[in-house]
Parts: structure tokens; sequence; C-alpha cells
């Protein structure tokens, strides 16, 4: 009797331990689901080769020459994330305005570079189609060849916004490309050579002055880049 009294007793500790058993596996196994923690993805920066080749229009000062100025736009750089940096040539022509009288012509070579900040883009992230709104800023150096004689050399300043629109073939791949339209407004400032001109009032003043010997010109560009 005592044998057989003794096996219930048994019997209920064994079910105890595995209904507590059962019922403690998924807590433990909740524990070690909610302390895992999932990766976070590598953030994919923007990094490419950049090219850019257009035409530029506007208006040049160089000295008391001033007038329509069309020319070549080009730019060579690379790109990280918003910065931007350019090695850039342009090549275009300055002068009088057609119709004055004893114009003077010439032809004008300038190289430089310019940093550039992304304000507004939609990066990789974004698709096939992206954009960008930007400013910039740089130093350069102009050489002027007059078609009557005479040459001029000068450092000068340039600040600058603009827009474009980049289009990625190959998207999605490990091979994706950059290519669209691009369209900028541009300030160059330079000094003027030294001038013997007469101290004078070019319009209502309250004292005569020489002509300023700040050159401020303006341009528009708009043109092609491309890019891997």
């Amino acid at each position: 009797m005592r044998q057989m009294s003794r096996h219930p007793t048994i019997l209920v500790l064994a079910a105890t331990l595995a209904v507590a058993s059962a019922h403690s596996a998924p807590a433990a196994a909740d524990v070690a689901i909610a302390g895992d923690t999932v990766p976070a993805a590598p953030r994919k920066h923007d990094y490419r080769f950049d090219g850019r080749g257009g035409f530029m229009i506007g208006g040049s000062d160089t000295g008391d020459a001033t007038g329509l100025s069309m020319g070549f736009h080009g730019q060579l750089g690379a790109r990280l994330d918003k910065i931007s940096l350019f090695g850039e040539f342009d090549y275009y022509s300055v002068g009088d305005s057609p119709g004055e009288d004893m114009r003077r012509i010439g032809r004008a070579s300038r190289v430089g570079g310019t940093l550039r900040y992304s304000l507004l883009n939609a990066g990789p992230q974004s698709g096939a189609i992206g954009g960008d709104w930007w400013v910039e800023a740089g130093g350069g150096y102009e050489h002027v060849n007059w078609n009557q004689g005479g040459v001029l050399n000068r450092p000068d300043l340039t600040l600058g916004i603009g827009l474009e629109v980049d289009g990625r073939p190959g998207y999605g791949t490990n091979h994706v490309q950059h290519a669209g339209w691009y369209f900028a407004f541009r300030t160059v400032v330079a000094q003027a050579p030294t001038s013997d001109a007469p101290v004078v009032c070019g319009g209502p003043c309250t004292m005569a002055s020489q002509p300023s010997r700040t050159d401020v010109s303006m341009y528009f560009i708009t043109g092609l880049h491309w890019g891997r």
C-alpha cells in the first residue's frame, strides 16, 4: 500500500514539473527574440565622378569695355554626398557691345576651381531620376587677348547658384551612371586694370570720381552633365 501511495505523489510532481517547463520555454524564447537586434543597413554614400559641358551667355565687364559675352563652359571633378569639387575651363568673347564706335573685341580663356554644396537633392534612394539645387563659390585666373593687340591677365572670384536633373541609367545595379541637364547663374568679380580716366560724374552725384575698378560679369550657363 505504501508503494501504491508513493506512485501517485511521484506522478503529480512529474506532471507539475512538465507543465512548468512547458510554460517557461516560450517565455525564454520570447526573451531571446526580444533581445535580438536587427543591424542597421549601412548608409550608401553618393560618390561619383562628374563632368560637365555647356554654353554660357551674359554680360562681361573688362575695364571700360562692356557688352554681350558668349562662350563655352566645362568642368571636371568629383562629388561626395552634398559636396562637389571641380576644376573648370571657360572660353568666351569679351568687349564692347555691337554698334559702338571704336568697338573693342577680344577672346578670354579662364581656368579655375569651384566648391559646390547641395542645398536640396534627391539622392541615390530616390530611384532612377533625381534632382539637385546647389550653390557654389570659387576662384580662377583670366587671360584676355584683344583682337587689335594687347593682353590682360587677372584673378577673379565666382559665386553661383544652379539646379539640375539627374537620370541614373543602370539604377539598381552595381554600375549606376549619371546623366542629365543643368542650368546655373554665375557672377564673376575681378579688378580692372588701373586707368587714367578723368575724375567725372557719370550720373547724379555729390562728388566726382574715377570709374570703379571692380568688374562684375554675369552669366547664364546651361548644358549636360554625366558621370559614374
